[in-house]
Parts: C-alpha cells; structure tokens; sequence
C-alpha cells in the first residue's frame, strides 16, 4: 500500500546493521496518513542495548502547511495582476505624457514607478521562496563568470556601503572557472549576503568576496 515508506524503512534499517548507530529520521506517506518516523540509539552505561523508534503522525500538520502554501500563491497572483497593470500603465505614461511635467512632478513620477518595480519584485520573491519549499521553483542554470557577477552585485551595493564609508572590494582568482548555476538566483544570494555583511559592518570598514582554490593572496580589484 505504500512502498515509498517501506523502501524509507528499509533503508533506515540497512543502515542500522551496518553499524552506523547515528539518530536517523524520515517522513513516509501511508495514505491517508503521513507518518514521522525517529530512530534513536538506546545507551546505557555506554553500551548500546537497542533502538528507540517514535512514530508521529504529521498529518495534520501537512495539511495545514498545503493550506498555507495554497493561500499565498493565490494571495500572490491576485497582488501581481492589478501591480502589473499599474506598472505597465506607468510605464506608457512615463514613455508619452511625463516630458510637460514640472521636475518637483518628474521626481514624484519616478518614485511612484521604481516603488510599483519595486513591489513586483517583492511579490515574485515571495512566489519563488514558496516555490522553494515545495521544490517546484523552475531553474534556469547557465554558465556565470564568477568574477563579472561579482561585481556588478558590489556595484550594486556601492550606495548603500557609501552611506557607511565602506570599502567594497572583490578578491576572486582570476582562474576560478565559471559557475553553472541559476545567475538571478545566485545574485540575490550575493547581494543578501554582502548586504548583511554590509550592514553588520562598523563604519570606515571593510567587506570584501574572495573564494580560494589555492593557498596565497590574490590582487584585490576595488570597486
């Protein structure tokens, strides 16, 4: 009836007799219920005398988290559609009818168009971290110069490391080979990242990206 959790049980049983006496655990479907297994070593005196198995049933607490999951992809695609008929309208405007504006106008213009920008991006980022955890979240992998993205990222960040006199410098190899990743997610992971480091760092610091192949200093290239 269920030969997922059987395999799952098996594997977990394998891996007992074959002496790794670690904690394991594993989540099997036995429809209709989804069953949380932990597998405990026993140890008395420091010997080991059995297994203690505890089997909780997470079934509830899958639905709830399938609910969940439902209501923000719709909540979602219901704010994305009216932003960005907002946005595309904005942007025919800004294209046809903003040149009579007055520059006090122009200014008011532009922050109501990089903020509806800027709301479509919260709300994608908010539909891929819920793609994420489903692992439904489609990739787009292509070969990256480490380097270039490197410092179009810092280049990115140089107002906010301004604010704090802060020195932004890349230290990457210059044979480090290309990387196969998906190139916007891996640039939102640098500019999280940097940004952190950015904003943990004491003013008239230093945040600097650097990967090592090998041992020995590499030149800087400050941005």
């Amino acid at each position: 009836h269920a030969p997922r959790a059987a395999q799952a049980i098996r594997a977990e049983l394998a891996r007992v007799q074959a002496g790794d006496d670690a904690p394991g655990e594993c989540e099997c479907e036995i429809p209709p219920r989804v069953i949380r297994l932990l597998n405990l070593p026993v140890v008395t005196s420091s010997v080991r005398i059995g297994r203690l198995l505890v089997l909780r049933d997470v079934t509830e607490e899958r639905l709830v988290d399938s609910m969940r999951q439902d209501l923000i992809r719709a909540m979602v695609h219901d704010l994305r559609n009216p932003l960005t008929a907002i946005y595309g309208a904005l942007s025919f405007l800004n294209d046809t009818a903003t040149e009579a504006f007055s520059e006090p106008q122009r200014e008011l213009w532009e922050i109501a168009l990089n903020n509806t920008n800027s709301l479509l991006r919260l709300v994608k980022s908010i539909l891929e971290i819920s793609q994420l955890e489903t692992r439904q979240l489609p990739l787009e992998p292509t070969l990256i110069p480490l380097q270039k993205l490197t410092l179009t990222v810092l280049e990115s960040l140089l107002p906010l490391a301004a604010g704090k006199n802060i020195r932004l410098e890349s230290c990457l190899p210059d044979e480090l080979p290309v990387a196969w990743a998906d190139q916007e997610l891996l640039k939102r992971v640098l500019q999280n990242l940097i940004g952190n480091a950015i904003k943990f760092t004491p003013e008239d610091g230093r945040v600097w990206v650097t990967a090592r192949l090998a041992e020995g200093e590499r030149p800087c290239i400050r941005v």
